[in-house]
């Protein structure tokens, strides 16, 4: 899927990707009773979010 991407947009495709795969573990952690990491997911899901942004270019 990320290969069918310009070239320029893979990085930020595959972050965004990775960012809504941690945010729903630690979601379903937290639903399944197991919090201990949750806040460290969520934390880590919107940096990778973040950087992916970063990567795209400035907001206009």
């Amino acid at each position: 899927m990320l290969d069918d991407k310009a070239v320029d947009m893979r990085v930020p495709a595959a972050l965004k990707a990775a960012s809504e795969l941690v945010e729903y573990a630690a979601y379903e952690m937290a639903r399944n009773g197991n919090s201990n990491d949750v806040a460290t997911l969520i934390l880590l899901a919107a940096d990778l979010e973040r950087r992916g942004v970063q990567i795209e270019g400035p907001l206009s």
